[in-house]
């Protein structure tokens, strides 16, 4: 296990997702009750933030009748340079700068590999690296001029960073493109359909090819709200296609489908091919490849208790499918697939 005490809770947050075990998915009380109440607040009628000096926590919602959803973190690293008080807290000591070298070459050798995904807006300040398992994101200073922080050294960290804004940013100029050939597939039926996705998929780069066509569905989906029960059709379809092609695995299927049925619900669209709840929580714990004993990775303060990736990876993917499947609790009938869920959803709080 690395020495430097930063590292230890970097690697945390890069390997995980999570700071001390709160992230995606946890509600304003549940991050309070891992890191307190010393925190500032901006709030408006949708949108709230809480900064805890070093760490940002974000929710939003679609009404003032709504609960908040999480929105994401951000680990503002480069604070530490600035004020020495943010290095003392429940993470641990903190120095003031942290070499994006040193937390790499430490992570890699744990299993978890970041890879550069600069993009043009980045240049030429910033370096960006991607850790795409936990859909994390590592700021770095590109020169000795990015603020406060040397080059070379890491300025944040930012949760999440999914597969399909990667996806985006690489395929931005094949975007008309794809819409076009939407347009052409949404009519199709079936073989047809087959038969256009085994002419277009390409040999090289497919989940990004993937991905951004479920993007541009989405889209349609905001976009044409008269034409949306056929192309909610095409997006599901789409979505057991990758999986049947070994493009998704199942735990991605099974967690996008769960998000996926949630939006299309909280829209009010309807469509016989949206699987209902009971399918899609079944889905999520199926796709769990451990019990619940088994997944728990940290200690009754939020610390990992082992940075060993064959435990921490089953247990992260545990706590994703989870986040995914408790949307879905209260409209579920049946009463041992709900007690199934709120056995997981007991443990969360120690899951990677």
């Amino acid at each position: 296990m690395p020495a430097v005490d930063e590292r230890n809770f970097l690697i945390d947050v890069v390997a995980s997702g999570s700071v001390l075990g709160v992230g995606m998915g946890d509600t304003p009380e549940q991050v309070a009750g891992r890191l307190g109440d010393g925190f500032a607040q901006d709030t408006t009628r949708l949108t709230m933030r809480r900064d805890y000096g070093l760490v940002e926590f974000f929710w939003s919602r679609g009404s003032s009748r709504d609960p908040w959803l999480s929105a994401g973190f951000a680990v503002q690293v480069h604070r530490l340079a600035l004020d020495p008080a943010l290095r003392d807290g429940p993470w641990g000591r903190l120095g003031p700068r942290v070499p994006f070298a040193g937390l790499r070459a430490d992570l890699g050798r744990l299993g978890f590999h970041c890879r550069e995904i600069t993009v043009d807006a980045d240049r030429p300040q910033w370096r960006r690296y991607w850790q795409e398992e936990s859909l994390v994101s590592v700021l770095v200073a590109r020169t000795a001029g990015a603020g406060v922080v040397k080059q070379g050294n890491v300025h944040a960290i930012h949760v999440p960073h999914t597969a399909a804004t990667v996806a985006a940013d690489q395929m931005r100029a094949r975007r008309q493109s794809v819409r076009d050939s939407l347009a052409h597939l949404v009519r199709l039926d079936d073989a047809g359909r087959r038969a256009w996705l085994d002419r277009r998929q390409p040999v090289a780069d497919r989940v990004n090819w993937w991905l951004y066509l479920m993007l541009v569905v989405d889209a349609k989906l905001q976009d044409q709200p008269g034409a949306r029960p056929e192309w909610v059709d095409l997006r599901i379809w789409l979505m057991h296609q990758a999986v049947a092609r070994g493009i998704f695995s199942r735990t991605r299927h099974a967690g996008d489908m769960a998000y996926f049925v949630r939006a299309m619900r909280l829209a009010q669209v309807t469509s016989p091919a949206l699987p209902s709840a009971a399918d899609v929580v079944r889905g999520c714990l199926d796709a769990i490849t451990v019990s619940p004993e088994q997944a728990i990775a940290r200690d009754d303060d939020g610390h990992l208790t082992t940075f060993d990736r064959a435990v921490l990876l089953p247990s992260w993917r545990a706590r994703t499918l989870v986040n995914a499947a408790l949307w879905h609790l209260d409209a579920l009938g049946d009463q041992a697939l709900a007690a199934r869920l709120r056995d997981w959803i007991a443990v969360r709080p120690r899951l990677a």
